[in-house]
């Protein structure tokens, strides 16, 4: 299961910019994330939006990728 099935199975709130995710920064992710193989890239941001912590996870929003392969498959 990827990292993005794994937060989003949590039902909590998520988001994206391209193919970065963004969820919250939570014990329940953050325990997900201890098992995460690239937690080393995983930095952690205040929303300016909302005031909250977010987790920036690069590279780790599936639905871009699954376009991104879509759109290959198509050319």
């Amino acid at each position: 299961m990827s990292i993005y099935e794994e937060i989003k199975k949590t039902g909590f709130e998520i988001d994206n910019h391209e193919s970065d995710l963004y969820c919250l920064a939570n014990d329940i992710t953050a325990n997900i994330l201890k098992n995460y193989e690239f937690k080393s890239q995983v930095t952690i941001f205040t929303s300016k939006t909302d005031k909250r912590l977010w987790y920036d996870i690069p590279f780790a929003y599936s639905p871009y990728w699954d376009e991104k392969l879509s759109e290959a498959d198509n050319n």
